[in-house]
């Protein structure tokens, strides 16, 4: 298993990603990509792998429209099902928040549906809750600690 920075050959995985999770277009996914392979604006994606094969995804992003006053985020936690359990969402998470800390970022935030109290066990706090389209988001923040 390793964690490894977004590269081009991961496009086809994340895109595919994007358009089922989030309901996108390909042009829209395929621009996203494009941000996370020159870590436009400080935006991140690591992709979890066994044997060179993608099974997972998380992406650190300054922007999310469900609240642009907040900053910056961490979204698109994804583990193939057949892969959970095994602590590899956790492992995405704080890859992402280490990339967080070393970039001088004191706080991050997310949102998820259906995640809540999956998150609330490794620290997160709730900050606000959300009625979209897709139903209730919550909003979450980690606090992140000090060098």
């Amino acid at each position: 298993m390793y964690i490894v920075p977004f590269k081009e050959e991961h496009t086809d995985y994340v895109c595919h990603l994007m358009q089922q999770r989030w309901k996108v277009s390909e042009e829209f996914a395929l621009n996203e990509t494009k941000r996370y392979l020159i870590n436009e604006n400080n935006c991140v994606c690591y992709i979890i792998t066994i044997d060179n094969k993608p099974i997972g995804t998380g992406i650190f992003d300054i922007y999310n429209e469900i609240d642009e006053t907040l900053s910056p985020w961490n979204s698109m936690l994804y583990i193939e099902p057949e892969y959970r359990g095994n602590d590899f969402g956790q492992m995405l998470v704080q890859k992402r928040l280490e990339w967080a800390n070393e970039h001088d970022f004191k706080e991050v935030y997310l949102d998820t549906y259906n995640a809540k109290d999956y998150h609330l066990k490794f620290g997160w706090q709730i900050v606000k809750q959300i009625e979209t389209e897709r139903g209730t988001s919550t909003i979450m923040k980690y606090k992140i600690k000090s060098k």
